[in-house]
């Protein structure tokens, strides 16, 4: 009987140092994953403001005057906010619905199967498993 335990014990401590070199693995895969999202990010958060101002600045709601040399607006600009903003507001909920709610599902995904294994676990000690 006690080689059987120690047997079990090789086996279970064989499985642990598998699944802790995976961990590892995946550590320095998600690290790298973060640095890339950072630099990303960075270049995002130099590029984007320049671009939109420059957007902006080459619609046809905006006119160097040349005779006068002054910068003229056009009365229908409310029209760029009138899109934007819209817009803006449906890539918001998109990105909420996509990001979070997929988070929530996997949450209730994984209390399924923590409720699964609690269940698995107490049938084994019924029948005289213990482990």
């Amino acid at each position: 009987m006690d080689r059987l335990k120690n047997q079990i014990g090789f086996t279970f401590n064989l499985v642990a140092q598998n699944e802790a070199y995976t961990s590892i693995q995946i550590a320095k895969a998600t690290k790298a994953d973060s640095q890339t999202m950072k630099l990303t990010s960075l270049v995002a958060l130099v590029f984007l403001p320049a671009m939109f101002v420059s957007a902006v600045f080459s619609t046809t709601f905006f006119d160097l005057d040349s005779d006068r040399g002054r910068w003229a607006m056009s009365d229908q600009f409310y029209i760029h906010w009138a899109f934007v903003v819209p817009v803006e507001a449906i890539s918001i909920a998109l990105w909420y619905l996509l990001v979070y709610k997929k988070y929530e599902i996997i949450a209730k995904k994984i209390d399924l199967r923590e409720k699964h294994l609690r269940t698995k676990i107490k049938d084994d000690e019924l029948f005289g498993y213990r482990f």
